[in-house]
């Protein structure tokens, strides 16, 4: 039975029938650009292109298609918020989702010297088709690419999961039950939390590796967890270059 309104991790899901959800995704970045106190100097239409990532792949990971994205820019339009709103239509282009509507709003009566950006991306899915609550007793949790965040990660831009990945991730059904774009706080937390809304107990694999990268922050989305049956792993190694168990579930 639909519930009017839950949380799914990060993810917000508010009934609109009994059959359907809206699913809402959302990210911030700040102190990214080229303003005098931003910690890290890059083009703000790079800043906003992972912006958009990040909710996007979660609504995507989940089987929920996007339909209206809201962006608040707390910088003036002239130049940041214009650069960021074309690197918000790139990255939609980019996922194929060119036609959603974009709103937001900026700052215009203040001057800023320091970058930031809010995405907020509402989508809808049917309850029997939502890639959620499926994980079981005994599934195993994979970290699938190397997390990158700040500088790292705009080295390494070729390695990061695709809109492609999640699409071929969708094709495994018999073999995966969750996928989840890592966030800032690492593959074991978000792990952890994949648990806790399945009903079961994550055990972390004891491993000094493991302990190590699973705590490190993905950034913007540049790893994924992918959890799954046991023989789900051959299929990832053919897809992603960095794959490492990081535990089951009990």
């Amino acid at each position: 039975m639909a519930l009017n309104h839950r949380k799914y991790r990060d993810l917000s899901l508010e009934a609109i029938s009994t059959t359907e959800t809206l699913v809402i995704a959302c990210d911030i970045s700040a102190s990214i650009g080229l303003k005098p106190h931003d910690y890290l100097q890059v083009d703000p239409y790079i800043t906003a292109r992972y912006a958009m990532r990040v909710p996007m792949l979660e609504l995507l990971a989940v089987n929920a298609q996007p339909f209206l994205v809201m962006s608040l820019c707390s910088n003036e339009w002239e130049n940041t918020g214009k650069q960021f709103d074309h690197g918000i239509k790139d990255e939609l282009k980019q996922a194929g989702f060119s036609h959603l509507p974009v709103s937001g709003s900026t700052e215009e009566n203040m001057e800023t010297s320091m970058s930031s950006i809010g995405i907020t991306l509402i989508g809808r899915g049917h309850y029997s088709q939502l890639l959620m609550n499926k994980v079981q007793v005994g599934d195993i949790c994979y970290q699938c690419g190397y997390p990158y965040v700040g500088a790292e990660m705009l080295e390494h831009q070729e390695e990061l999961p695709t809109y492609e990945d999640i699409a071929y991730l969708h094709s495994l059904q018999s073999v995966v039950n969750e996928m989840v774009p890592i966030g800032s706080k690492g593959s074991l937390n978000e792990a952890q939390q994949v648990a806790e809304v399945n009903g079961c107990q994550f055990i972390v694999k004891e491993s000094d590796k493991c302990q190590t990268v699973g705590k490190l922050s993905a950034g913007p989305a540049t790893s994924l967890l992918v959890v799954g049956q046991e023989d789900l792993l051959p299929h990832l190694q053919q897809r992603f270059d960095f794959v490492m168990e990081v535990g089951h579930m009990q």
